[in-house]
């Protein structure tokens, strides 16, 4: 496991900023173990906890390598959280979304994941908030 966090040079200052605050506190004051904000282009544009296998330690290939590794789950879960979030509370809700590693998700975002929050945000993109065991 990894400790990560990686921020866009894209965003604005005042958007990283914005960013790097939100998910400090969603892992610092939460039980969460993995907080991610994508864009709507299904890009990682922040990153930020504790991570499974070998990452990249250069932030934008960081970005880049959890953004290939999410796509898939991503736009399954923009689907399903149209209509204001998605909250699975268990392996085996996170399995009939079908976002776990059975159904051919990758292990670094979701991974052992045991609690998956998706919140879409403002028509922009996806937050996503991942707790393990």
């Amino acid at each position: 496991t990894q400790q990560m966090f990686a921020i866009s040079q894209d965003l604005t200052e005042a958007a990283k900023l914005e960013a790097a605050w939100a998910s400090a506190s969603l892992v610092l004051n939460t039980n969460a173990h993995r907080v991610l904000l994508i864009s709507g282009s299904g890009r990682v544009v922040a990153a930020r906890g504790f991570f499974r296998g070998s990452l990249p330690d250069a932030k934008e290939e960081l970005l880049n390598t959890l953004s290939e590794d999410i796509s898939v789950a991503n736009r399954a879960a923009s689907a399903a959280a149209k209509d204001g979030g998605l909250n699975l509370q268990s392996l085996s809700e996170i399995e009939k979304a079908g976002l776990s590693p059975a159904a051919g998700i990758s292990s670094y975002v979701v991974g052992e994941a045991q609690t998956v929050f998706v919140s879409p945000v403002d028509g922009w993109g996806n937050l996503w908030v991942l707790t393990d065991a």
